[in-house]
């Protein structure tokens, strides 16, 4: 028997407010977001999530209620007992350039999701039995086994619609100007799938200046804004990849970032469980040197420090408090680009600072199966891939005594190998201007800027 998941939500722009006077195009929006290290797409903060929705377009989208919506597809099939999806692909669709969007774009879109490092990905791709390219753009995928959550995996941010080309876009805007270091200028791709965007321009800001919307901390006094609770949190984790190394330098560098934290009023607050301090069964407690060992030890350490480029926007801040402290930690910012295969993390990087973005309400369990997958390196072996089998099972237990008691058990198991160690979080609301209508938000948080016009009244 097949089970129809979702009719196709209409998300043609002519059909936004039925029955009420049609938004006119024109206007600017100005956003105001951290400066990306490139036009590749990415998801470890939420200010990346969002520049990478307005340049990638993805094969489906989470509603804030959970509704599954695409722009890629008319229909859409799952086939619970036979283990097959069927995806109907809608007709004319293009890419920036114009060119056409193919069967075998979609398949390799599902393959380069499917080979990245990412837990749900990593799902997707054990599941995966066959992908098959049929007449009148049909597309049967086959699995080797149900997902029940199978809609879920594919409405993750990462798995957007790829390009055969360099500098081809699928989403609603294209990059027309890049001044580094101070604002990007983007475009409406007139080829878009959802339909044209009523907005004429995109400014992305990269400074510290209020704009048309910008990402602040919830529960911000302003006027002419509205906030938009988008429920996201960002935790920054000290990493050690490659196995073995001195203890004391380790702990001396946690103490050391910790101590930054407290000095730097950088809008992080200190972390100290693996997920969230409100949800979490179990505090890491890390032991922390006093100042004076730290700075001995750092002194003479010469460590090289790997950072994410998703947080070079610390970069001054922490660069200034290593010269005052006379440290020796050099900072190497990198991109996953860098390191296709997770092997040559483990080879290559001692100490390592990274971030990820969280939905505040997915469960504790799937956030910590997360964090094990992607964060594990070449540890993720037997032992881990039966912690995250446990952790799935998790999600559906009503026992909350006993789901508290084992996925404290589970934490307890990861802080004492000790080499993902929680350092920062800062959660996040969104902040627009009361001017700019029919906005909304994905269940990621990102903003469907696609819908938005402007009142012109």
């Amino acid at each position: 028997m097949k089970n129809k998941l979702f009719n196709i939500t209409v998300l043609a722009l002519a059909l936004i407010n039925l029955g009420a006077v049609k938004p006119r195009f024109g206007g600017e929006l100005s956003i105001r977001l951290n400066e990306p290290n490139s036009f590749a797409p990415g998801s470890d903060t939420y200010s990346n999530l969002i520049f990478s929705s307005l340049l990638y377009e993805n094969l489906f989208y989470m509603g804030q209620d959970g509704s599954i919506l695409s722009n890629v597809f008319s229909d859409c099939n799952y086939d619970r007992n036979g283990m097959l999806l069927t995806l109907q692909m809608k007709k004319n669709l293009s890419y920036s350039n114009g060119k056409a969007v193919t069967q075998k774009n979609i398949k390799t879109s599902l393959k380069v999701f499917s080979s990245l490092n990412l837990h749900q990905a990593r799902r997707l791709n054990r599941a995966l039995k066959s992908i098959d390219l049929q007449e009148n753009n049909r597309i049967l995928i086959a699995l080797n086994f149900n997902l029940s959550d199978l809609f879920s995996i594919l409405a993750s941010p990462e798995l957007i619609l790829v390009a055969d080309d360099d500098g081809v876009y699928s989403g609603p805007f294209l990059p027309l100007e890049w001044i580094k270091g101070d604002q990007m200028i983007l475009q409406p791709n007139p080829f878009y799938p959802g339909g044209r965007s009523y907005l004429d321009t995109i400014r992305v800001h990269f400074d510290n200046k209020s704009r048309d919307l910008f990402l602040s901390e919830p529960k911000l006094s302003t006027q002419h804004y509205h906030e938009h609770t988008a429920g996201i949190y960002q935790n920054i984790y000290l990493c050690f990849p490659r196995p073995g190394g001195s203890i004391n330098t380790r702990i001396a560098l946690y103490t050391f970032l910790r101590e930054f934290q407290k000095k730097s009023n950088s809008g992080y607050q200190l972390l100290d469980s693996l997920t969230s301090d409100d949800e979490s069964p179990v505090a890491v407690k890390v032991e922390e040197f006093p100042i004076g060992r730290v700075n001995s030890i750092l002194q003479q350490s010469n460590l090289i420090l790997h950072v994410h480029s998703s947080l070079q926007n610390i970069e001054e801040k922490l660069t200034d408090f290593i010269k005052n402290r006379q440290s020796r930690i050099n900072l190497v910012f990198f991109s996953h680009d860098d390191y296709r295969l997770m092997g040559e993390i483990d080879d290559s990087i001692p100490y390592m600072l990274t971030s990820k973005a969280f939905r505040r309400d997915t469960p504790a369990a799937e956030k910590l199966a997360r964090i094990i997958s992607e964060l594990t390196f070449r540890r993720f072996d037997e032992k881990y891939l039966k912690m995250i089998s446990e952790l799935n099972e998790m999600k559906f237990m009503v026992d909350e005594a006993l789901l508290l008691e084992q996925t404290a058990r589970i934490v307890e198991e990861i802080v004492r190998d000790g080499f993902i160690l929680p350092l920062f979080q800062k959660r996040f609301s969104l902040y627009v201007r009361s001017k700019f209508k029919d906005f909304e938000l994905d269940y990621f948080g990102r903003p469907l800027v696609n819908r938005t016009h402007l009142d012109y009244d």
